[in-house]
């Protein structure tokens, strides 16, 4: 066996530890204190989120279909941008979530020095996010949602409660962001609109995801957990993602 085996499967050997660390929940820097993209590599894996697990892009089937719940979860297609791990050289903690505007994109640090890369749904509003002091406050599976005045006045809806399910444009989950203590009315959430996911300008303030990518995500975010917002890339994370465009 070649040096260049011996190393790659010493940086495999990493990426297991890593991931079996990064998905049993929130846990102290101490206990994610691994590196496991190896010494030069700067995305050795793509994997897209289903139901939980990682599985290789390219082998879902699309189900275009909001009328169950096991149909929402089947969002992705083989042409979705998949999940990609990133070196990060910023000093967000452990655990905490950096969303690019820009980018279309939302950073989870999942250790030192790593950081998970998900594609997401923004707009112009959620600008009113950056420089805030954000933290998750509440974390609910299929959640109701309530239209704002603001979105009630401009779409011709009623603020009536929306049961939660897979028709709701909150998806299978939200994670709610405080500030202070208190609810700013944005969420990081599924979708019932997966088209969306990447393009800009689709959100009236709200971080939306694939429904399968954000029940992935919330495993391993803890309540408290620090999120900041971006309008343009997030500082420390290196290039890799600034040659994805939207879905067309």
């Amino acid at each position: 066996m070649n040096e260049n085996s011996n190393k790659n499967i010493v940086s495999r050997r990493w990426f297991l530890a890593a991931l079996s660390a990064a998905t049993t929940g929130a846990t102290s820097a101490k206990s994610q204190g691994f590196d496991f993209l190896g010494t030069n590599s700067t995305s050795d894996f793509n994997f897209i989120a289903e139901g939980g697990n990682l599985r290789p892009s390219g082998n879902n089937q699309p189900i275009n279909d909001c009328g169950s719940k096991d149909a929402a979860m089947h969002q992705r297609t083989p042409n979705s941008r998949p999940i990609v791990q990133q070196r990060y050289y910023g000093s967000a903690p452990i655990g905490s979530i950096e969303v690019s505007i820009s980018n279309a994109t939302l950073y989870h640090v999942i250790g030192h020095g790593v950081v998970n890369a998900y594609p997401i749904g923004a707009g112009d509003d959620s600008r009113s996010l950056i420089g805030k002091a954000l933290n998750i406050g509440r974390k609910s599976s299929w959640p109701t949602w309530t239209p704002t005045a603001n979105i009630a006045r401009r779409t011709g809806i009623s603020q009536t409660t929306k049961p939660g399910g897979p028709c709701n444009p909150l998806g299978a989950f939200a994670l709610y962001l405080y500030n202070n203590g208190v609810d700013t009315i944005y969420r990081i959430h599924g979708t019932n609109d997966p088209q969306s996911i990447g393009k800009p300008n689709v959100s009236s303030g709200c971080i939306r995801m694939y429904n399968e990518d954000v029940v992935y995500l919330q495993k391993s975010i803890a309540k408290g957990a620090k999120v900041s917002v971006h309008a343009g890339p997030v500082p420390g994370i290196n290039n890799h993602l600034s040659n994805y465009r939207p879905n067309n």
